[in-house]
């Protein structure tokens, strides 16, 4: 007699840290670099494996995210997301460049480094936001 059963891989994920850059100072441009981060929680089963990937924000354009005023269509503010608390690798957008993580049975941490470069120009004094979707390929 063969007794099996099959437990299929599962994930929740939810945000467990917004990304909030702050007050910037009264200025038209950024002189430098502005960095903070945002958190997401992933909850696999123990030894399932698991991607995540981001999306590019409701305010894209040729690549670039960008923060609108007040949920208008304009003005906006650069900014970006990276992988690693250096800044050196953009947070991945398509499963074939993300990193495959192992679930461990609890809730991991994923942190999203942010970033206004030096230079981004903001043409309005307001509050600038964007939203992010993330996906958990598992």
């Amino acid at each position: 007699m063969t007794v099996s059963a099959a437990i299929p891989n599962s994930c929740t994920a939810s945000t467990t840290g917004n990304m909030a850059f702050g007050t910037l100072a009264a200025s038209l441009t950024v002189s430098a670099n502005v960095d903070t981060t945002g958190t997401l929680s992933v909850t696999c089963l123990n030894g399932g494996t698991y991607t995540v990937i981001a999306d590019n924000g409701q305010n894209v354009s040729s690549g670039q995210r960008r923060m609108t005023k007040n949920g208008s269509s304009g003005p906006f503010l650069n900014y970006n997301i990276y992988a690693d608390s250096g800044r050196s690798t953009a947070f991945p957008t398509a499963v074939g460049s993300a990193t495959t993580e192992t679930g461990s049975g609890s809730a991991q941490t994923i942190t999203v480094y942010g970033r206004i470069p030096a230079n981004a120009t903001a043409t309005e004094a307001g509050v600038y936001s964007d939203t992010l979707g993330f996906t958990i390929t598992y």
